[in-house]
């Protein structure tokens, strides 16, 4: 593990666990690439008030350090404001619902609105999804249609910088053998739901056991298809703190071995035990007997979101071939209909990237980045085409041995 892994993690562990001493061990720290890995897990602000007591820390970067605070707490709150007011009117017209992610798991955390959450989730029942929509809309939210799914809503609300993800499935729209064994636990269902107060607000959502197990889940999910950061580690750790007299673990575990993640969680919490800290009454009569050297490749995977040599911009990215990991079912391709086709030659403004910036701001040039898509294609498929798809086949490669490693492919 290198220098700046070791204190990057080490720094982490103080902020879970409170401690903000000044430690002579950081005297060597290399503070910008420390920041720039806490900016890259979303964990800058959580980490601030361990930082600004290491003498060694610049004083220019320990303001920029201070100001992303500063700006993490008020998005955050706004955030939260804007959701409470929302569950307030779900509460009031007694729809049923099950806030998860976010909001919940931050109250583990020194100070929850530190913790970024990119989004806030909400379950309902789809015959209630029309009318939770409808007041979900009347707050300023449009709805966008390129993210938004069979199973998932997705509104986002400019004025505030807001989005929230409405979901008649925690799953979304995975489909497979995984995915029915673990709707079978009951994750989704209302009479599994509990009410907890979070600053005087009544917030349903799921119970800690089935929480932890769709966490599990969670994690396994954006591991296995586009990388998770050490935020998955700091969520579960402050998780277990606060809710694990709840949890049955007994039943957590036998959901692990329905749905063959019991490997994988037993690296993982393993991982919270050994690097943060945690409470080991969360293995429960299992021990683990990964090598070394697999662990720290698991944590390391995490540390840079499974990114390592910074190939995420790239356009051959393999999620499409990881998903029969998750689903537990072999990849199929879709046939593309005529329609999908033309969308994919003639993209609306929304689904450009960031290099045709100009076109998603003004839209009369749409036909200009079109042509410069295009070209950028054609350029890629004479020059660059059979050394990306060596390099993904290469880094395929590479995922699925990991995979393999930590226990998420079956054996057989």
């Amino acid at each position: 593990m290198k220098t700046v892994e070791r204190d990057f993690l080490e720094l982490t562990k103080k902020a879970i666990r409170c401690d903000y001493s000044r430690d002579d061990s950081f005297k060597e720290t290399d503070w910008n690439e420390v920041f720039n890995l806490a900016n890259e897990n979303s964990i800058v602000a959580i980490l601030f008030d361990v930082v600004k007591n290491q003498e060694t820390l610049p004083e220019d970067l320990k303001k920029i350090w201070d100001l992303y605070k500063f700006k993490t707490y008020v998005w955050q709150r706004r955030h939260f404001i804007a959701l409470v007011d929302l569950l307030k009117e779900l509460n009031d017209q007694e729809i049923d619902y099950a806030s998860f992610k976010g909001v919940v798991i931050s109250q583990g955390y020194p100070n929850p609105s530190y913790r970024i959450s990119a989004d806030s989730d909400i379950l309902v029942d789809v015959s209630d999804r029309p009318k939770v929509s409808k007041l979900i809309e009347k707050r300023g939210y449009v709805l966008n249609p390129l993210k938004t799914k069979e199973k998932v809503f997705v509104y986002y609300n400019k004025e505030i910088d807001h989005v929230i993800e409405l979901h008649t499935s925690v799953f979304e729209d995975y489909e497979g053998g995984k995915i029915d064994i673990l709707k079978e636990a009951g994750i989704e269902r209302a009479d599994h739901r509990i009410n907890c107060e979070i600053e005087d607000n009544i917030i349903r959502t799921l119970n800690p056991t089935d929480h932890l197990i769709y966490q599990i889940f969670h994690i396994v999910k954006h591991f296995i298809l586009e990388g998770a950061g050490i935020r998955f580690f700091t969520d579960i750790v402050l998780f277990i703190k606060k809710y694990g007299e709840e949890i049955d673990y007994e039943i957590f575990w036998k959901w692990m071995d329905k749905c063959g993640y019991t490997q994988f969680a037993e690296n993982f919490l393993t991982v919270c035990v050994n690097y943060f800290g945690m409470d080991d009454k969360v293995l429960y009569r299992h021990e683990n007997n990964t090598d070394p050297a697999v662990i720290e490749a698991l944590l390391i995977d995490f540390v840079y979101r499974g990114d390592e040599e910074k190939l995420r911009s790239k356009k051959w990215m393999i999620a499409d071939e990881m998903e029969q990991f998750l689903v537990g079912k072999p990849h199929q391709a879709e046939k593309k209909s005529l329609g999908d086709i033309v969308e994919f030659l003639f993209p609306m403004p929304g689904m450009l990237d960031d290099a045709y910036g100009y076109a998603k701001e003004k839209h009369f040039l749409l036909p200009i980045a079109w042509i410069h898509r295009g070209f950028k294609k054609i350029i890629w498929l004479i020059f660059d085409r059979a050394s990306d798809q060596k390099k993904c086949a290469i880094r395929l490669e590479n995922r699925v041995d990991l995979l393999g490693r930590v226990g998420l492919i079956d054996e057989d």
